[in-house]
């Protein structure tokens, strides 16, 4: 006869478990809050200015995805709706190119990855 044997303190590890995954998230989601402050902040000071129309015109959302949070950085609104235009130039010689988003986005593309992951390695209370 085969001894049965029990597994205690499974429910607590579970528990854990949730309590864990529940702060990973909100870590991740604080970390993207602050990126999307930083951006805007950078962004904003980075936007040509002749009425400050635009500038006045850039945030940050951040929305649930099936993957989970993500930052969108916005710039332009229905009545300042010229933001490419800006960015990206405008016909020819009439309007060059200003870039005023690429270059605060190339400056922290790179960074994300590795901030989104110590962010997830910190959250548990580990060391990378």
């Amino acid at each position: 006869m085969a001894d049965k044997s029990t597994v205690s303190g499974l429910e607590e590890f579970r528990g854990g478990l949730k309590t864990g995954f529940r702060n990973q998230r909100q870590a991740l989601k604080d970390k993207l809050n602050a990126l999307g402050v930083q951006m805007t902040v950078e962004i904003k000071a980075g936007c040509p200015r002749e009425t400050g129309a635009l500038a006045s015109t850039v945030r940050y959302v951040l929305f649930d995805t099936n993957d989970g949070e993500a930052l969108e950085i916005q710039v332009g609104d229905k009545t300042v709706f010229y933001a490419a235009h800006v960015e990206y130039g405008h016909g020819g010689h009439e309007a060059p190119a200003k870039p005023f988003v690429r270059p605060v986005v190339y400056r922290h593309e790179p960074q994300i990855p590795v901030a989104m992951e110590q962010t997830i390695v910190d959250s548990w209370g580990g060391e990378s």
